[in-house]
C-alpha cells in the first residue's frame, strides 16, 4: 500500500481540523486522488529513474571491468592456446622421438640379441678349441718334458766331452813338452859331443832322428859313430820313462821290395837293441816297422834306418772311447 494509501486509512487517527480539508472535498475526490496519485507516480518514477540510472552506471563500470578482465583473460586464454599448442607440439615431438629411441632401442636390442648369440657360438667353439689347445699343449709339455731329460742328459755328456777336451788339451800339451824335452836332449847332447851327422824333427806328435847316409852303419855293420849316437839316445830314453821308440828305414824301391827292406831293418835293430837299452831301468818299448821315413838320406846306399820316439799315449788313451 502506498503512502497516500496510508494516509487515507490512516484518516481517522487525525483531529477534525485535519480532516476538514476531506470534508470541503467531497465531490471533488475522485480527482483528488488522480492528481495525488500522478504526483505521487511522478516522484516515484524519477526516484526509479534516478536508481536506474545508478543501476546503470554501475552495471557499465562492472561491464567495463568485466570486458577488460574478459579481455585480460582472453588474452591469457590465447597465451595459454599458444603454449598449449607449442606444449602439444613439442609433446608429438617428444613421443616422435621416443618412438625413434624405441625403434632404434628395439633395433639394438635386435643387433645385442645377435651379437650374444655369435659371441656365445664363438665362446662355445673357444671352449672347445681350448680344450683342444690344452689337451695339445700338454701333449706338447709331456713331449718337452722328455726332451728336457734327453737334453738334460746329452748337456751331462757334452759337459763330459767338454771336461775330456780340456783333459785332452792338457795331454797333448804334455806330449808335446815330453817330445819338446827329447828333442832338447838328443840336441844339447849331439852338439856337445861334436856330433854333426844326426837330425832330429818333430812332426804330428812325434821325434823323428835320422842320419847322414853311410854314418850309421858300414854295410851292415853298426859303426863306432853310430854306437856313440846309440848311447846319447839311451841316455835320453833312460831320463825320460814310458818312451815308444820304432826302428823304421828307408830304402832304395828299384833294388829293394818293401818285404826284403823290413828284413834289413830287423837284422839292423838287432845291433842297435842292446845298445838302446843299456843302463835304461825302465822297459822302454821298443818295436821294428816297416814305415818307410822318406826323411831318411839314401845316398849311394840301399837301406838306410831311422828313429822314431813317442811319448805314452796313456793319458790320450781314455779320451778315445
Amino acid at each position: 500500500m502506498g503512502t497516500f494509501g496510508q494516509l487515507i486509512v490512516n484518516s481517522s487517527r487525525y483531529p477534525p481540523k485535519t480532516n476538514l480539508f476531506m470534508n470541503t472535498l467531497p465531490g471533488r475526490w475522485p480527482l483528488v486522488m488522480m492528481l495525488a496519485t500522478m504526483t505521487l507516480s511522478g516522484c516515484v518514477s524519477k526516484k526509479k529513474y534516478l536508481a536506474l540510472e545508478d543501476a546503470k552506471k554501475k552495471t557499465e563500470l562492472r561491464l567495463s571491468e568485466s570486458n577488460k578482465e574478459n579481455k585480460s583473460l582472453t588474452d591469457e586464454l590465447v597465451k595459454k592456446t599458444k603454449e598449449a599448442s607449442k606444449l602439444y607440439s613439442d609433446l608429438d615431438a617428444l613421443k616422435e622421438e621416443f618412438n625413434d629411441i624405441k625403434n632404434e632401442m628395439l633395433e639394438s636390442n635386435a643387433r645385442k640379441n645377435t651379437l650374444i648369440e655369435e659371441l656365445n657360438r664363438k665362446l662355445a667353439l673357444l671352449s672347445t678349441d681350448n680344450k683342444a689347445a690344452k689337451d695339445s699343449l700338454q701333449q706338447v709339455l709331456i713331449r718337452l718334458d722328455k726332451k728336457e731329460q734327453r737334453y738334460g742328459a746329452r748337456q751331462k755328456e757334452l759337459r763330459e766331452k767338454l771336461a775330456g777336451l780340456d783333459g785332452i788339451e792338457k795331454a797333448l800339451a804334455l806330449h808335446a813338452s815330453q817330445v819338446a824335452e827329447m828333442d832338447n836332449f838328443l840336441t844339447h847332447n849331439f852338439d856337445k859331443n861334436n856330433i854333426a851327422n844326426a837330425f832330429t824333427s818333430v812332426e804330428g806328435g812325434f821325434l823323428y832322428l835320422t842320419f847322414s847316409p853311410g854314418v850309421l852303419f858300414e854295410g851292415n855293420q853298426l859303426t863306432a859313430e853310430g854306437k856313440r849316437m846309440m848311447k846319447i839316445v839311451a841316455a835320453m830314453l833312460a831320463n825320460t820313462p814310458d818312451v815308444f821308440c820304432t826302428i823304421a828305414s828307408n830304402w832304395n824301391e828299384t833294388s829293394l821290395k818293401e818285404l826284403d827292406a823290413l828284413g834289413q831293418t830287423q837284422e839292423k835293430s838287432k845291433q842297435v837293441t842292446p845298445l838302446l837299452l843299456e843302463n835304461v831301468n825302465t822297459n822302454p818299448r821298443i818295436q821294428v816297422s816297416s814305415e818307410r821315413i822318406g826323411a831318411q838320406q839314401l845316398g849311394s846306399g840301399d837301406h838306410e834306418i831311422a828313429l822314431v820316439f813317442s811319448p805314452s799315449l796313456a793319458n790320450l788313451t781314455g779320451f778315445a772311447e
